[in-house]
């Protein structure tokens, strides 16, 4: 435990602040320079390891040059006498954006666009360094309580000028904010961050994520096949403009995204002006030489940083192009309208980007699940362990048991009509069985059921379409839409799509057509009649397209005989058109006087006595005070009958009259 202890003998360790895979994470005082700093200390299991170390340092490294208000400051890099390889950074009050996006469910468009034009400030200025960040999410983002937001967590940096580029060895960020040419193909330039801070807005906008599923699996193919809800069609109030900055940061191919993270924040700029929206004082073209040079510290370094300060605009496209803005207005307009698409087209994309992606992310993104336990496999490559069951688990408890034992594993995809999607059907090596360390286990696992041909029903009756779906594997589920082309109880369109692949006994939705939609009935809002004569109000409620209803008439005290002093609906409610509104008329005051008297029984001598009437218009009381015997009482009451008067003494009832 090192809580309470000075570690390198001046950072006293505070509080832990958390753990991983890599590094346990303290905050501590430096006792030098009296601040508060984050302490980060290499797992001890993995310091003897050299692809750890370096990995670790890797990320001091990417970091250590990077001088920005919006990027999380690295102080210190080292090993301790006791071997322990750490990080001193810059301690962050606040919390993760994530925490605050859970709070508040949505953010408002200002507060938004000024946080991701930080984050995209200080990702320029990484990508000015030729440092990717590659795991831009919610948890990775520390907002400050005046709002500052800071980039953490450099760990899965990659530099710009490494020549592969590659992901083969490393911890992936989060499945739900990964580029989509990393799922496929494991590489990808300074755009991959611009798609994942694209997600980010998205998540800031709506407080949804654009894609979600049951495993990792399905998720990074929605990457990949890039079918989302806009944003404004969430939540209209987003305005159109920054959803297409959205959607262009968003766009599955890297060629149609923006090319620089400068050329989204200017169009961040020009949306947030157009509305009237101020975002904190960091502009695109802010010199930041001085501080690179700061930073830097060396004059090799420096000459590198200045080599490589351009923003890597590959085409300098620092605005939407017609052909963008129309894409993106196309594929709104077609979300829609419920347009089918071309069955040809997205069966074979969805099937040429499966096959492409299913392969390579079922492997590669489990790679998360093992880097710590993992660490068995290149220290321990003499020991022999039980190799696990795992047939019958959820792929991603499989690969986390065999890591835990150190043994690797090959995932193959496998057709199966009783296992389901992403479980394991086999292993090569059986359960119990001794093996070494590191030895390869091939999991057969799930991709579902056999896949047939959908038959194509659009046009069909729903009878006939059912039966047809039906005779074919599949399970209907039937939709009603209101439709001027199609005939009532013909089928629009169906998902999936006529010739596409599914599974057997899948469920495939047919919209059946209800006929020609019904006009929608002009609404008005009610008005205030009371205080009218009936002739009057009845004027004004036709005036209003509205019907007077049936007239009831009473006595009462509220308005002169003649005159409306209810009506059943209330003024200000909106109603359709052609509605009949109530009336109650007044038939004038029923009310007249009434001469009560009691004589007071000697029993009841120096007793309470209380006179009260009990009418429509309620209870009133009209004597209150002691009384002796034989005393008259006398009062003059005014009562709408029919009424009754009720004189108590102590609480006893001692009289009552009817009045009619």
């Amino acid at each position: 435990m090192m809580i309470g202890t000075k570690f390198m003998g001046r950072y006293e360790i505070v509080s832990k602040l958390g753990s991983g895979g890599m590094a346990v994470v303290y905050k501590a005082m430096d006792t030098v320079l009296n601040r508060m700093v984050t302490v980060k200390i290499m797992q001890e299991q993995l310091s003897s390891n050299q692809q750890f170390v370096v990995r670790f340092r890797k990320e001091a490294q990417a970091v250590a040059a990077l001088s920005h208000p919006n990027i999380v400051k690295v102080y210190d890099v080292g090993r301790s006498e006791e071997g322990q390889h750490y990080l001193i950074m810059e301690y962050v009050e606040g919390r993760t954006l994530k925490e605050v996006i859970q709070k508040n469910g949505s953010l408002s468009v200002s507060a938004a666009l000024d946080y991701v034009n930080q984050i995209l400030a200080g990702l320029r200025h990484a990508h000015s360094y030729g440092v990717i960040h590659r795991d831009i999410k919610p948890q990775n983002i520390m907002v400050t309580p005046n709002n500052q937001v800071k980039i953490m967590d450099f760990g899965l940096a990659m530099n710009l000028s490494d020549s592969t580029m590659t992901y083969d060895s490393t911890v992936f960020g989060s499945v739900y904010y990964i580029a989509p040419e990393i799922a496929q193909k494991g590489t990808g330039d300074a755009r991959a961050d611009i798609y994942s801070t694209g997600i980010v807005l998205y998540e800031m906008l709506t407080g949804e994520l654009p894609f979600s599923g049951d495993s990792p699996i399905t998720i990074a193919l929605q990457h990949v096949e890039g079918n989302y809800t806009p944003a404004d069609e969430i939540d209209d109030d987003i305005p159109y403009e920054v959803a297409r900055i959205v959607d262009k940061a968003m766009a599955v191919d890297p060629e149609e995204r923006y090319h620089s993270v400068k050329s989204m924040m200017r169009d961040i700029e020009r949306a947030a002006a157009q509305h009237g929206i101020h975002l904190s004082s960091v502009s695109v073209d802010e010199g930041s030489e001085a501080m690179r040079t700061a930073a830097l510290g060396n004059t090799a370094m420096v000459a590198e940083s200045r080599r490589r300060q351009q923003d890597y605009d590959f085409d300098n496209d620092d605005d939407f192009d017609d052909e963008e803005e129309d894409r993106h207005s196309k594929r709104r307009s077609k979300n829609k309208n419920n347009s089918s698409r071309s069955a040809k087209a997205t069966a074979a994309r969805k099937k040429r980007n499966k096959k492409i992606a299913i392969i390579v992310i079922i492997g590669v993104l489990l790679l998360s699940a093992g880097i710590f336990a993992g660490v068995r496999a290149f220290t321990n490559t003499g020991e022999e362990v039980e190799v696990p069951m795992v047939e019958g688990e959820q792929v991603d408890r499989a690969c986390e048991m065999l890591d835990e034992l150190g043994l690797k594993y090959n995932l193959i995809p496998t057709e199966s009509d009783e296992v389901e999607v992403d479980y394991i059907i086999s292993q090569s090596i059986k359960a119990g069985q001794k093996v070494k360390v590191g030895r390869e286990i091939d999991l057969a696992v799930s991709t579902g059921s056999e896949t047939v041909e959908v038959p194509d029903v659009v046009g069909d009756s729903e009878s006939r379409a059912t039966r047809t779906l039906e005779n074919s594997g599949f399970q209907v589920e039937v939709e009603e839409e209101a439709s001027d082309s199609v005939d009532e109880g013909d089928v629009i369109r169906q998902d999936p799509e006529g010739g596409e692949k599914a599974a057997k006994n899948a469920t495939v939705t047919i919209v059946v057509s209800t006929g020609p939609e019904t006009p929608e009935t002009e609404t008005v809002t009610v008005p205030d009649v009371t205080g009218l004569t009936l002739e009057d109000a009845k004027r004004q409620l036709e005036a209003k397209g509205l019907k007077c209803g049936s007239v009831t008439e009473n006595y009462t005290s509220e308005a002169a005989a003649g005159y409306v002093y209810y009506q059943s609906i209330n003024a200000g409610t909106t109603v359709e058109e052609g509605t009949s509104v109530n009336l109650t008329v007044s038939k004038g005051s029923a009310n007249r006087t009434y001469n009560y008297s009691y004589v007071v029984p000697e029993e009841y001598d120096g007793g309470l006595l209380i006179i009260r009437c009990e009418d429509e218009r309620g209870t009133t009381e009209y004597y209150h005070d002691t009384c002796s015997a034989g005393q008259t009482i006398r009062v003059t009451i005014d009562v709408t009958p029919p009424a009754r008067i009720i004189t108590t003494i102590d609480g006893r009832e001692v009289d009552s009259e009817t009045v009619d």
